[in-house]
C-alpha cells in the first residue's frame, strides 16, 4: 500500500508540474515495476507454475529453437515452451539470456502492464490521472502478479482501445 500510495503521489506530481513531468512519472512507474521485480517467488501462482520452469529452460537451452521445444514436469502434465504464446516466450528467453535475472524479467513484465495503462490514461487526457493509476495498483495490482501473461494482454487491449476511440486504426491494430 505504501508503495501504491508514493507511486500515486509521483503520478500526481507529474501531472501537476510542467517541468520534470516524464521524470516524476517514470519514477511512478519504476516503484511499482521494482516491488513486482523484487518479490519472492512464492508471490504470484505462474511464478512456480510456468515462469520458473520456462527461465531455467531458457538458462540450459543453446538457442532460441532448443528453447522453444524444452518441457518441463508439472504434476502428471508434460508441459512445453511451445505451448506459452511466442511473444512471452521470447521475452522470457531474451531477458534472461541478457540479464540472468528473474527479477529483472518480473519488472519488465509488470513494466508491460503498466505502461500500457499509463499511456491508455493519458490518451484519455484524464484530469486526474493518478487516481486511475491508483484505481488500477488497489483493484488489478496484485491479480497482474497472478496472470502475468493475461495482465500484458489486457493492458494493451486497454492502451489501444483508446487509440480506437480517436479513430487511429493503424495504430490501434500494431498494438493489438
Amino acid at each position: 500500500i505504501i508503495c501504491f500510495l508514493i507511486s500515486s503521489l509521483f503520478f500526481w506530481l507529474s501531472e501537476k508540474q510542467k517541468k520534470n513531468t516524464v521524470f516524476f512519472a517514470s519514477i511512478a512507474i519504476f516503484i511499482p515495476c521494482f516491488l513486482a521485480g523484487i518479490r519472492a517467488d512464492s508471490v504470484g501462482t505462474d511464478v512456480s507454475v510456468y515462469l520458473e520452469p520456462m527461465i531455467l529452460n531458457a538458462k540450459s537451452a543453446q538457442n532460441f529453437q532448443s528453447y522453444l521445444l524444452s518441457s518441463w514436469q508439472q504434476g502428471w502434465v508434460l508441459r512445453g515452451v511451445n505451448d506459452i504464446e511466442i511473444g512471452f516466450s521470447f521475452l522470457v528467453y531474451l531477458i534472461i539470456k541478457l540479464f540472468n535475472s528473474r527479477y529483472v524479467l518480473q519488472f519488465v513484465i509488470q513494466a508491460l502492464t503498466i505502461i500500457p495503462i499509463y499511456i491508455g490514461l493519458v490518451k484519455r487526457k484524464e484530469k486526474n490521472l493518478w487516481i486511475g493509476m491508483f484505481v488500477y495498483f488497489c483493484f488489478f495490482y496484485n491479480i497482474s502478479l497472478n496472470i502475468m501473461r493475461q495482465a500484458i494482454a489486457m493492458a494493451f487491449v486497454f492502451c489501444a482501445f483508446q487509440y480506437l476511440m480517436e479513430k487511429k486504426n493503424v495504430q490501434f491494430w500494431i498494438i493489438m
